[in-house]
Order: C-alpha cells, then structure tokens, then sequence
C-alpha cells in the first residue's frame, strides 16, 4: 500500500472502531448485495459516492479516474459526481458529459493539488488557502475539501473528493475511510484492465476481507474464530501486540484462554455467552500475559457474522485493541484525583481546626469584652479601648468566616436556599448595620423610595452579605462628606438589577477585574483601608450560585458602580429568616431554670456563667467530660443543655444522641455551642435534632435570647 496511507493505517483511530466500523462495513455489504449483473459499473460508483457523502457527512463530491493524455499529462475525468449545476449552461454541460464523464485538465486547483503530489490533501479554509484556484463566480459555496488519491501499488489511478463536511475534515477521517478507498481502488482497476461487470461482482465479493486487511494493517489485532471447531485465525498484529512473532501461536480458542487473566476470564465468558444469546454488542476489557510475562491491556469487540439452521453461533469475527497506555493514563489520572482529595480533605479539616482553635480564645476576647462593654462605671478612655478591642476581634472573626465560606464553595459544600426577598427590605437591614461605620467616616448613605415591592429570587442571608461586602467598601473608599447611594431597575423579562454607586476614589481599569480575585486589594490604599481582599471574591461566587453577576464600572477619582444582576419574582418577599439556625419554641414558663453547659474549656465556661450571673433565680451546673455531663443530665434533668461539639472523651454529636436515647434525657431541649463553624457541621447538628445550633464567638445578647427561649423566660 501506498505510504500515504500505510503510515496513517498504523495510527488508526481505535477507539472510533466499534459501531463506525461496522456502520462501514454494512455500507460495503449493502453495495456488495447489488446484482452486479444487472447493474453498470457507473451506478456502482455512485452509490460508491453516496456512500463516502453519508459516512463522511460531506454535501457533494466525486470519484474520478487519472488519466495521461497524448501529450503526457495528467487530467481527471469522473466515474461519479455530485449534480451542482448552478445555470442552465452549466446544467447542459452536465447532463452531456455525465455519460462518458466530466474531464478536468486545470490541475491548479485543490483536487488538481491532489493529482500532482499523490498526497491527500485537507483544505477547511478554501476561500482564504492560497493552494486553491480560481472557481466561477456563481459556483456553490466550497466551505471544506478533502481529496484522496487512489493507488494501484506505487501507481496513482484516481481520487476522492468530498465537499463541504460541517465540522470540517481532519486525519481520523482519512484513516477511517481507507476500507471505502481500498474497495473503490480496486473498482477502478477492475474497470481500467477488464471492464467487464463480473470482476465489479468478484471485487465487490472480496470487500468484507479488504476491510478485514485494512483493520489488520492499522494498530488493531484482527481475530476469526469457528466456534464449532475451536479454531481462530489470528492475525500477525494480534500476536505482535502481545510480543510474539506472526503465526508463532497456536490458531485455537484455548491459546486465547490460556493468555486472559484468570480474574478476567469469568466476565469476558460471560459476555460471550450473553452475545450468543440475545446478541449484545460484545465489548470487553481484559488483560493478556504477553511473552515478556507482563499483562497487557485488551479491549476485544466482536460479532457471531453467521450462525447454523438452528440459530447457534458459527463464526465469530472481531479485534483486539492495545489498551495499556489508555490504562495507565487512568490510573495516573486516578491517582491524582485521589491525591487532590485528600489535599482537599487535608484543607478541610486544617480550616476547621484553625477555625475552631481561633474562635475559642475569640469567643473569650469578644464575650468578655461585650459583658466589660456593658457595664455602667467605664471611664471613656476604657470605653472607648473596650471598644477597639472589640471591633479588632470583629474584624477577625469576619476574615475567619469569610475564609471559610471560600473554602466551602471550592469544595461544593456551601448551600443556597432560593427565596422571594425584598430589595428593599434588605438594604434597609444593611443600611441600619453599616449606619455607625458611616457616620464614623462622614459618608451619607441613600437609597431609592420606588420599586420598594420589587422582589429577587435568592438566598436572603447571602444576600445581606454581598450587599454588605459592596456597600461597606463604597463607604470606606469614599472621600468625608460623600455619598453612597443603592438603587435598583427592573430589567425587561425576570431580571433586575441593584447597583451601589459611591462617589469616592475609583478604581483604574487594569485593577478593576483583579479586585474580584481572592486577596487581592488596590494597590493605591491596600495600606490606610482595612480590609483582607477577599470580600468581593466571595460576593461574585455567592451570585453566581444564586444565578446572578456582579459587574464593576469606575472612573479613578470620580467613584465606583458595582451593579448586581439577579432573577426577580413576583409577589411579596418571603418572611426573613433568623440569622442564628435554630428551632423555635413557645414561652412557657418554667421553674426552677437549671441549665446544663457542657465545656472543657474553663474560659468559655465562665463567660456563660457571667452572662447570667445577675440572674438570681437561675442555676448553672456544668460538666468538662461527655461522660460526666451524661450522667448529670440524667440525674438533674435540667431544663436546657448547652452542648459543645468537641470534647476531650466523645463528641458532641455523639453526647447528643446519647441523650436522645435515654428516656430520662430525650425531652430535654440542647443547644450546640461550638467553635466547629464549617457549614456541614452546622447542617449536621440541626438535621440530628439540635434546638439551635450557636458559632463562637457569639453576640451575647443573640446567645441569650435563644437559651431564655428555651428557658421559657423573657429577662
């Protein structure tokens, strides 16, 4: 064969073999039924032609002979060609000539390309490749070619061209169309040296084996087995994938048996057996011991082609195909998905330990300085240090969650509800949040007084949080004395939009999509403005989970826009959820109020009991072990428990469901309260039963609003 093909043949593209292949080979069979006697030679190229146009998805083309004239060149003149008269001039042409067939004598053209180099060629840019001649004007358009020229041995006797294939063409087209171009060499030869219709037939007889060398000759070992005998053919690539010389192996069915690995050979038996009975496609992976003694990767594909009177299987023809490389990219690949695993494992559990580690001492420093903050007889200077105090550990506990809501998207573990929620509303919440930070920094904050019914579709919590990430970095890049100012529009269909437009410093345009990368911050002020860079991160993946965007528009020195896309709803905003997840109860009062804290650390211990200290009807007992709060609670039965998640001898989830299994305990309302804030744990204590489910460091009077709750006291 030719090495315009040899070459391509050994790279054939396996994988495409199956239901392609056979699709083929069906064609070939479908031609090889024609009554040849009954039949031209030119019909037989024809259907040739529309069967290369089917396979090949193109819309038109040709078979054409190369012939030499009297003067020794080279022209082309058609055994087959697509009808794409554009004009009555045209049409004539055509209609005269198609007998006998059109002949070419421009070769300065992409087929003409074709017959002077012998190669095949791929054109998917005709309009602009400078290989390509001139054509009329009024010609169809020709968006793609392929040509492919026809061997007789080293002799070039015809070509292929197709046209206008609508994902263009590319090599594994070529590989897989070389059965089709052996099948239509051999016609051509068949008319050149005999023109006689009985070769077409004997040609036509032969296709199936063409097919057969083709596969042979390409990367796949070829295999013909007489089930009833046992014997099977194999072909010289079958035993050379496996290290053995052409026909150095027996031609049985046991040699095959006796290479499978044992722990394969049931499920490839079995899917024999299922294809002899109901006719499934027969696809299996097993390996093979190869004469080196190492395993080789098969993928084996067959079909019984005949079967007895009785309808048993008789002969069965299929390939086998060197799967190893494809193999060992999986298991790299698995590896390495298992690796990133359990780096994201290791993320996870590092996030939340550093979480809870941090969150313990702050829940100290922010729960301790609430109580300070609120006693009456601070001087201002310590008032007003208490208050720094705060706010840093504030500050840090907002970097802390953040952080963590990072984490949890990257990892697919952060939820969003989907609910009506006012536009309005929620701004005014935010504006009552951020009003103390403005007026510290002598910033107006406004907002529109239409549209106040206008409704998004989102999550109302992570709503709060975008809106007031954005409208706090409005008011601390702002000037003293500007403005900050939200409006919102409804947009044509279900779409509206809420921009938060200030009038401060602005941010230059080779910075305006970087500030939306984690961590990044504005050179200009990364110094004087607090801040940690990951806030408007945070904010556009929190949209993009809520089906929305967040675009910024800004000019330096004239003030930024930051405009929020959602969908809308119609109708009233759903009622806002409680910040704190918890399971609310009637007040019923009752008495004595003993609650039960559960803690191993003494610092978070004493700051509940300084919460109720001035609470003289009300007794705290607490315990530092599961164990010893298990067996507190059965025998005080108080009215509460307050429960941490990580204690030194059982969790606490554990400890949960040991109270809920004693009758004596099962009745008694806990709340968590943990530095464990990673929102599947939360999830996990509230879908197990937990009253309420309470982050440290908490806002004291949030805390105690929720245990009273439960206290069924009102103090």
């Amino acid at each position: 064969m030719n090495t315009a093909y040899g070459n391509a043949s050994e790279n054939f593209d396996s994988v495409s073999l199956g239901k392609s292949s056979q699709d083929m080979f069906k064609a070939l069979k479908n031609i090889q039924a024609l009554d040849i006697s009954k039949i031209e030679i030119k019909t037989l190229f024809e259907e040739l032609l529309k069967t290369f146009l089917s396979i090949s998805d193109s819309e038109y083309g040709f078979i054409g002979r190369v012939l030499i004239d009297d003067q020794k060149r080279q022209y082309l003149q058609t055994l087959a060609i697509t009808n794409i008269a554009w004009n009555q001039e045209t049409l004539k042409f055509y209609e005269d000539n198609i007998e006998a067939g059109l002949k070419f004598y421009n070769l300065d053209t992409l087929f003409g390309r074709v017959i002077v180099s012998g190669e095949p060629l791929i054109s998917n840019d005709p309009r602009n490749d400078p290989r390509r001649g001139s054509l009329p004007e009024e010609h169809p358009p020709l968006n793609a070619f392929l040509g492919l020229p026809l061997f007789s041995g080293d002799t070039m006797i015809g070509m292929v061209g197709l046209a206008n294939r609508p994902v263009g063409y590319d090599e594994n087209l070529i590989r897989f169309l070389q059965p089709m171009l052996c099948s239509c060499s051999l016609l051509i030869v068949a008319q050149n040296n005999f023109r006689k219709r009985h070769e077409a037939e004997k040609i036509l007889q032969l296709s199936e084996e063409r097919l057969k060398l083709a596969l042979e000759g390409s990367s796949d070992g070829l295999w013909d087995w007489s089930i009833t005998t046992g014997d099977v053919y194999f072909s010289p690539r079958w035993m050379t994938m496996l290290g053995y010389e052409p026909f150095e192996l027996e031609g049985s069915v046991k040699t095959w048996e006796a290479m499978v690995h044992p722990e394969d050979l049931p499920e490839t038996r079995e899917a024999l057996t299922k294809h002899f009975e109901d006719n499934s496609p027969y696809q299996v992976q097993f390996r093979m011991r190869s004469k080196s003694g190492d395993w080789v990767w098969i993928l084996a594909r067959g079909k019984v082609v005949e079967r007895d009177s009785g309808g048993k299987p008789f002969r069965m023809v299929g390939t086998h195909t060197d799967i190893s490389e494809i193999k060992a990219v999986q298991e790299k690949l698995k590896r390495a998905t298992d690796e990133a695993e359990k780096a994201n494992r290791f993320k996870t559990e590092f996030l939340s330990q550093m979480s809870h580690e941090l969150r313990t001492p702050l829940n100290a420093i922010l729960g301790f300085g609430q109580i300070i903050q609120a006693a009456t007889n601070l001087e201002s200077d310590q008032a007003e240090d208490m208050k720094n105090i705060i706010h840093a550990g504030e500050h840090l506990l907002g970097l802390i969650n953040q952080i963590l809501d990072l984490s949890a998207i990257e990892s697919g573990k952060m939820s969003i509800t989907e609910e009506s929620v006012s536009i309005f509303d929620t701004i005014d919440e935010v504006f009552k949040l951020l009003q103390p930070l403005a007026e510290s920094m002598h910033v107006n904050l406004r907002q529109q007084d239409t549209l106040k019914d206008l409704c998004v579709r989102g999550d109302p919590l992570r709503l709060v949080q975008v809106l007031t990430n954005l409208i706090s970095n409005a008011i601390k890049y702002n000037r003293a004395g500007g403005d900050v100012f939200v409006k919102w529009d409804q947009l044509p269909g279900d779409h509206c939009t809420i921009t938060v437009a200030d009038t401060g410093c602005g941010i230059p345009i080779d910075q305006q999509e970087k500030i939306f990368t984690s961590f990044y911050r504005c050179k200009e002020h990364s110094a004087d403005i607090q801040g940690s860079g990951i806030g408007l991160g945070l904010s556009r993946e929190l949209l993009r989970m809520m089906k929305g965007i967040v675009e910024v528009e800004s000019k330096p020195g004239e003030g930024s826009q930051f405009i929020v896309t959602l969908p809308t709803v119609t109708g009233q905003s759903d009622p806002p959820k409680q910040i704190t997840e918890t399971r609310e109860k009637p007040a019923v009062p009752q008495k004595p109020k003993h609650v039960l804290y559960i803690e191993d650390n003494m610092q978070n211990l004493r700051l509940v009991q300084q919460l109720f200290k001035k609470h003289t009807d009300y007794i705290v007992f607490h315990a530092t072990t599961a164990t010893t709060g298990l067996e507190m609670a059965a025998n005080l039965k108080p009215d509460v428990i307050i429960l941490d998640i990580r204690l030194p001898d059982k969790d606490g989830f554990d400890t949960f469901a040991d109270l809920k299994a004693n009758p004596e305990t099962a009745g008694i309302p806990v709340i968590a309260l943990s530095a464990e804030a990673m929102p599947d744990m939360v999830q996990r204590g509230m879908d197990m039963g937990f009253e309420a489910y309470v982050i440290k460091p908490f806002k004291v009077g949030e805390f105690l609003d929720i245990v009273q709750r439960h206290l069924g006291e009102v103090y």
